[in-house]
């Protein structure tokens, strides 16, 4: 399933996978989806031996889209997760065929995601007929975004930025845009308790991002620099969002566009998109449950980065760090002549 035939696609549910491009700038435009990981959901249980049930771990976008897909498709899913919010939990119930295993948060090596794939295994000893869709390591993950990739190349994208978690949609979409437009730039958001980067493993506030385990899938080459955010700028920028452009996000999506407003600006030659995975309703009674509040940013930390040429072992606010890929030549002249 491309982006282009997701709506004609035989499952309802497929209308949700497609992206609404909205200008938020001068040079920046957003990749608005209403669920991103139905894309890669439909890859995955289209693949997966006809018949069988599925079994995935997801800390809850990833299995909401897995839910939606089995359900439309009459199959059976096991899903094996942290702690949900209550809304996500009755919302995945309500498929009727959905197992839920609820692994809880434990202070060990790799996390709660570690312990749930130790869970997951344990499952798939006593239950060998379900396949496991393994998002962290399947290469159809960054595949079925790559025609993502092709629509910022249509609309003329030199730059895209992206909240990482497995870096299976990160990665995809920078494959199909620089499949035509091969000087374009990948910019990771991460938090600053992840591991995708070199950080060390910490607890994190919000799900979707960040990772206690590097996946199988993450190229940290494919990147060309990593910003990491601390959990109160991303609450009170993706609750901004809301109050200032009328856009419900999830954190995810709040970070990326954070990030990709201060690109923008600092490079106005640049035509820049940035990923929104997911809209906010999940979240309102987490992240947008201090809405109201006085914003408590500091300026210094707020409005830029910090740049580091390594990963270090205090953090403040907003960090940078470069991963060169190509040199920084960005004019449309440039381009032109680099293609």
């Amino acid at each position: 399933m491309t982006v282009n035939n997701a709506a004609a696609h035989p499952l309802p549910a497929a209308a949700l996978a497609v992206p609404h491009m909205v200008r938020l700038g001068a040079n920046l435009t957003g990749l608005l989806f209403p669920l991103m990981k139905l894309l890669p959901a439909f890859r995955l249980v289209e693949a997966a031996a006809p018949g069988c049930g599925i079994i995935e771990t997801s800390s809850g976008t990833m299995a909401l889209a897995l839910g939606m897909v089995c359900a439309a498709a009459g199959r059976p899913v096991t899903l094996v997760t942290p702690p949900l919010e209550a809304s996500l939990e009755r919302h995945l119930r309500s498929f009727g065929q959905t197992t839920l295993v609820t692994v809880a948060d434990r202070d060990e090596p790799g996390g709660n995601q570690a312990a749930r794939l130790r869970v997951l295994q344990f499952i798939l000893s006593s239950q060998p007929s379900l396949v496991w869709t393994r998002q962290y390591e399947n290469p159809l993950v960054p595949a079925s975004y790559e025609p993502v990739g092709q629509l910022l190349a249509e609309a003329g994208i030199d730059c895209v930025v992206a909240s990482v978690g497995s870096g299976g949609s990160a990665q995809g979409i920078a494959r199909g845009l620089r499949r035509h437009r091969p000087y374009a730039r990948l910019i990771g958001v991460d938090l600053a308790n992840s591991v995708l980067f070199g950080r060390p493993d910490g607890p994190r506030t919000f799900p979707g991002m960040g990772n206690s385990i590097v996946p199988g899938l993450l190229d940290r080459a494919t990147f060309d620099e990593v910003h990491w955010l601390s959990d109160r700028i991303i609450a009170q920028v993706t609750r901004d969002a809301s109050r200032e452009m009328g856009l419900l996000l999830g954190p995810s999506g709040g970070a990326a566009l954070h990030v990709a407003r201060w690109w923008a600006r600092l490079n106005p030659a640049v035509h820049v998109a940035c990923v929104l995975p997911e809209m906010g309703h999940r979240y309102l009674d987490t992240l947008y449950a201090g809405e109201g509040q006085p914003a408590v940013l500091d300026d210094a930390f707020s409005k830029a980065p910090v740049q580091v040429a390594a990963p270090t072992i205090g953090f403040c606010d907003w960090e940078v760090m470069q991963l060169p890929r190509f040199p920084l030549r960005f004019s449309r002249a440039a381009w032109q002549d680099a293609s």
